[in-house]
């Protein structure tokens, strides 16, 4: 049988450290992707129409009583500046990524659970054994900082379109088949997930981690 290629685009690829988290499972994404970049700004003054009344009144006022010979309004096009306060992490928001029995040698527990498992662990923290105190997922944040290696460390890579070294797993959502091998285990299932970037978004962003080779 010949062997199929899989775009690029195609292929997901996260790891933890530098170990991927499913070596012997492809992860093929179901859709396509969706990257979100995304700043918030507000009114350069607040109040809105409330304030845009009040400069109007007060004109008024000033020139009923003699102090300015002519009124001015507070309905200005500079009223509708805004300015900057933050910008978003790079999101990617509800890939998805499915698993199929081998038909050839179906195990649905080495072929979609176990897979899909590794996957539903990522938005979640790590429990220490004995003690009940909990490890945020993801890497550190003093991980931005180091060049050594860290085992925390979450990256992803999504063909030649997107490269995160340092990435958080907002979400994941898994849906297993009602349909089952011999032992009960589910022949197919999916996880959506949401990830976004740990840092804050730049255009140097754009250049580095959207549409660039990997390292």
């Amino acid at each position: 049988m010949p062997d199929i290629t899989i775009p690029m685009g195609k292929k997901l690829r996260i790891s933890i450290g530098n170990v991927p988290i499913n070596p012997t499972n492809p992860m093929i994404l179901d859709n396509d992707t969706t990257i979100s970049l995304s700043s918030t700004f507000s009114p350069l003054l607040p109040g809105g129409g409330v304030l845009q009344k009040g400069i109007t009144l007060l004109s008024q006022f000033t020139k009923e009583l003699g102090i300015t010979e002519s009124g001015f309004s507070g309905r200005h096009k500079a009223m509708g500046y805004h300015l900057w306060e933050s910008t978003d992490p790079i999101m990617v928001p509800g890939i998805t990524v499915s698993f199929y029995v081998d038909p050839m040698n179906v195990n649905g527990l080495l072929q979609v659970i176990q897979p899909m498992q590794e996957l539903m662990k990522l938005p979640l923290p790590d429990e220490v054994e004995g003690t009940g105190i909990l490890d945020p997922p993801g890497g550190s944040l003093l991980s931005l900082f180091s060049k050594g290696f860290n085992a925390g460390q979450i990256s992803v890579e999504i063909g030649n379109i997107l490269r995160i070294p340092n990435a958080l797993i907002k979400k994941a959502e898994p849906t297993f088949s009602n349909d089952v091998d011999s032992a009960g285990n589910p022949i197919w299932g999916k996880v959506s997930l949401d990830i976004q970037s740990l840092e804050t978004a730049t255009r140097k962003s754009v250049t580095e981690r959207i549409f660039s080779q990997p390292v």
